[in-house]
């Protein structure tokens, strides 16, 4: 599994902290989601989401950053602050 910081409007991934590619790829691999969010506050990073990419490729999940201004997907409920504290 592998996870990346996609920017949602271009639909580009973080290659580094100003460089943004085309192709998840080429993108900055993240193990876990906990560095991927941490990633995202420590640098502020706005209007992103994280691309979860499975080994066999075929599954991918998007999760929005939580904080971030990237729009609510629907049916999305509000996090409590609980949810909000914990992972910052």
């Amino acid at each position: 599994m592998n996870i990346v910081i996609q920017r949602v409007e271009s639909r580009e991934f973080l290659a580094s902290p100003n460089d943004w590619v085309r192709y998840p790829h080429d993108g900055l691999k993240f193990a876990d989601i906990r560095h991927a969010l941490a990633y995202c506050r420590r640098h502020e990073l706005e209007n992103v989401r994280l691309v979860v990419i499975f080994r066999n490729r075929k599954v991918s999940l998007l999760l929005y950053v939580p904080g971030s201004t990237a729009p609510t997907p629907a049916g999305a409920t509000q996090l409590s602050s609980w949810h909000e504290t914990a992972f910052r």
